[in-house]
């Protein structure tokens, strides 16, 4: 004989009555001790409703890390570690362990509960799913004096992404669910990438967006948004790649390096083409360009001070076209 245990029903209606049945002791002046305790089973509950949802074996969604509504100031803070002791209990790097632990959040209220985040398996994973929950719940995170686009300015938006124009100038932006912008996103696809892995976002909204961009007739950047959404490299060059990132000084190195670790993070394949060209029409396929013939300096494998000097400006040349095609794409000029 098997037994089925549905665990969502009894959560949900075990913890009312338990919250009812709490003396209103005291162990400190202004501090129920019933009240505490209510927060942490609603914590609870609220951990036991996703895996009663969708069976034991599902993948949190990150609203088991954060906290009730009415979880108070110290409760909040409660567990969360500075960026040392963050660093050291998950090994990850400064940049990542500050932008998980107040990069994201900015001026918001931290709604995320750190001991929860910190007891799970994968604490930076963890943050960064409690993050994209954060930005989209109820919870009153904003103040909602946030920068909220108008109708005007938004020209098309998914999820937590949309394509603003402000300023006379348009871009990407990460959005709350309470329509604030959060952060402008550089036309750069590791940039873009990144940000959505820290706020914890779904990259898969980028296609909704490119598709209602092409349908008001908007340009689209240099970075092809529908290969983003369905895992590819969003561009026609690898970024994990640059044999002239050693002439460049160290911080061309270290952001290469981070391109790698991302891309290796992600799982994406390098060295693909994207899906569609982003200066293609929305209709026409992208096909695989043709791989460029190596040149008479690589051939006879030299790299003389007049060869690499030479490879390099034509390396920033190149660059520099791309950037102006970029400009000119966005702004709707010819090339």
């Amino acid at each position: 004989m098997s037994t089925t245990i549905h665990t969502q029903a009894p959560a949900q209606a075990t913890a009312p009555a338990l919250r009812g049945s709490l003396p209103k002791t005291t162990d400190a002046p202004g501090n129920p001790f019933g009240d505490t305790l209510a927060q942490t089973i609603d914590s609870a509950a609220r951990q036991a409703e996703p895996a009663a949802r969708t069976g034991s074996t599902a993948q949190p969604t990150g609203s088991q890390y954060l906290h009730a509504k009415t979880a108070d100031h110290d409760t909040r803070h409660s567990g969360k570690p500075d960026t040392a002791t963050f660093m050291r209990a998950t090994g990850a790097d400064f940049s990542t362990a500050s932008s998980l632990l107040y990069g994201v959040v900015g001026s918001n209220t931290d709604y995320r509960d750190w001991n929860a985040i910190m007891a799970s398996g994968d604490p930076v994973q963890a943050a960064r799913q409690a993050t994209g929950a954060l930005y989209n719940s109820d919870l009153p995170y904003t103040s909602g004096n946030g920068f909220k686009p108008s109708a005007a300015q938004t020209v098309a938006a998914s999820g937590n992404f949309a394509w603003l124009k402000v300023d006379q100038r348009e871009g990407l932006w990460v959005m709350n669910n309470q329509g604030e912008a959060l952060r402008q996103l550089p036309a750069s696809a590791p940039d873009i990438l990144r940000a959505a892995r820290d706020f914890g976002l779904d990259t898969a909204d980028l296609d909704t967006l490119a598709d209602q961009m092409d349908a008001k007739g908007t340009a689209h950047p240099s970075v092809d948004l529908r290969s983003l959404a369905q895992g590819g490299m969003g561009t026609s060059h690898d970024w994990t790649s640059d044999p002239l990132a050693h002439l460049k000084g160290p911080g061309a190195q270290d952001t290469l390096a981070a391109n790698v670790q991302l891309a290796r993070e992600l799982g994406l394949k390098t060295g693909e083409a994207p899906v569609a060209s982003a200066a293609s029409s929305p209709t026409t396929p992208a096909s695989r360009a043709p791989a460029a013939a190596p040149s008479p300096d690589a051939a006879d494998g030299t790299s003389s001070p007049e060869k690499l000097g030479k490879q390099l400006t034509d390396a920033l040349l190149a660059q520099l076209q791309n950037a102006v095609h970029a400009l000119q794409t966005q702004h709707g000029t010819a090339v």
